[in-house]
């Protein structure tokens, strides 16, 4: 009997994840869908492998593949979209988690709505349980969680983006903070989408080049755990910056390469109309560049 090609492809990148990737795991094959295979690409050197190999030996759905070489979590991305024959493909982050359902709701809201290019469902914030207890922190400590915090884009836990080109992008940049990105997505689409090489907000270019394709739909009755414990963007923007390969002028003004890319490629006239948006997304970039270099400073 030959099997048929599995409907949804879902990549997982991995780099010592050996705290997360059980459970990872356990929750995809937990999934009330089943008709997906799992591309795991990680760069590990912990004991992740070893996990890995164990489920690839339980379910023959599970392809893993390892490469020493850390070529940065952009690169590994490419390498996965690019893996994926299915109709529709899902990026897992190894330290976040879904309901039960969200394979199921979110493949049913693409299969039913012709014009929707990714669905996703609701942002749920899961915290580090072993967080340590931050009323003993010291004054400098304190102050600067709250201008990091003041800085961040804040959590969306409801978001879609609907309409024309033009009505999407603006709701998009306007609405900073979203994990589409991380939804459920039409493979051939988010090929078409993808950028070749490493920028910092590269996600943020693909979302861009996604909403010419269709809209950004979520799902009410599925959920997506967001970890924002000890994730690379938690450890500051430096660790961020090194994990990502991003280009040396990012350093000193983050946002630059995302902001020149728009103007090429969403257009002079959009750039103009929203001119104060990016005026204020370089600004609170090159704040926590300041921020970070001056929390390096004094601990």
């Amino acid at each position: 009997m030959i099997s048929q090609k599995p409907k949804l492809t879902i990549g997982i990148p991995i780099y010592n994840g050996e705290k997360f990737v059980r459970n990872r795991l356990d929750n995809i094959l937990s999934q009330t869908f089943q008709d997906f295979q799992i591309i795991i690409y990680d760069n590990s050197n912990d004991s992740t492998p070893l996990i890995c190999n164990e489920y690839v030996n339980r379910d023959n759905r599970i392809t893993y593949i390892h490469e020493k070489i850390r070529p940065g979590w952009i690169q590994g991305w490419i390498f996965l979209i690019k893996k994926s024959s299915s109709k529709y493909f899902v990026m897992a982050s190894v330290d976040d988690l879904w309901s039960l359902n969200f394979l199921e709701e979110n493949v049913n809201e693409l299969e039913t709505h012709s014009s929707c290019v990714a669905s996703i469902g609701e942002i749920k914030i899961t915290e580090n349980s072993k967080q340590s207890d931050t009323s003993k922190d010291n004054f400098r400590t304190n102050l600067f969680k709250k201008l990091q915090q003041k800085f961040t884009h804040s959590f969306l836990e409801f978001f879609e983006a609907k309409g024309s080109f033009e009505e999407k992008a603006d709701k998009i940049l306007k609405n900073t903070w979203y994990r589409h990105h991380n939804g459920i997505i039409r493979t051939d689409e988010f090929k078409k989408s993808i950028l070749e090489k490493d920028m910092f907000l590269w996600d943020w270019a693909i979302i861009l080049n996604l909403i010419k394709f269709g809209d950004l739909h979520m799902t009410r009755k599925s959920s997506y755990f967001v970890y924002t414990g000890e994730t690379m963007s938690r450890k500051g923007m430096f660790q961020m910056f090194k994990a990502q390969k991003v280009r040396k002028n990012e350093y000193f003004f983050p946002a630059s390469t995302f902001t020149f890319w728009c103007i090429k490629n969403v257009g002079v006239k959009f750039f103009l109309k929203n001119i104060d948006y990016f005026i204020w997304l370089n600004f609170i970039h090159i704040v926590g560049i300041l921020l970070a270099v001056y929390h390096k400073l004094v601990n």
